[in-house]
């Protein structure tokens, strides 16, 4: 079993990107790899010069001619074709620390339910009449 950890990130974050980092790569269970895709070029900033964030090692920058916002972080590790398909992934946010025990807390859960997509956190937003639902830990 192989476990990746995807984010994405964009020019406005790359100085303070260090600490989320340092964070994956501070858990009890390793993740294999830790993959933060930055695009070629950006729909939302662009006047984007091409720099990069300074990374630590054990992080590798991916650049993709395509930005799908948000998704980036999704939608290209999810096609690479490369990747075994009994690799873990992982999506995160570059804007968060994350806990010592986060990827530990997924894969236990991942062995539990195997053929379920597991989430720290949801937003239902009901475009119907406007209400807007958190759910708690024990619904996910």
């Amino acid at each position: 079993m192989s476990i990746i950890i995807s984010l994405s990130s964009i020019p406005p974050r790359f100085d303070k990107i260090g600490q989320t980092l340092e964070s994956l790569l501070d858990q009890s269970v390793k993740a294999d790899e830790i993959r933060l895709y930055i695009p070629k070029s950006f729909a939302r900033f662009p006047d984007y010069d091409g720099h990069l964030p300074e990374v630590p090692q054990g992080v590798t920058i991916y650049r993709p001619d395509e930005d799908f916002g948000p998704a980036s972080k999704a939608l290209h590790c999810v096609k690479d074709t490369s990747l075994d398909p009994d690799t873990k992934i992982m999506f995160c946010d570059d804007d968060e620390i994350y806990d010592h025990n986060w990827v530990a807390i997924f894969v236990e859960h991942s062995e539990e339910y195997p053929d379920c997509a597991l989430c720290g956190s949801a937003l239902l937003m009901d475009n119907y009449n406007g209400i807007i639902r958190t759910y708690s830990p024990d619904e996910l």
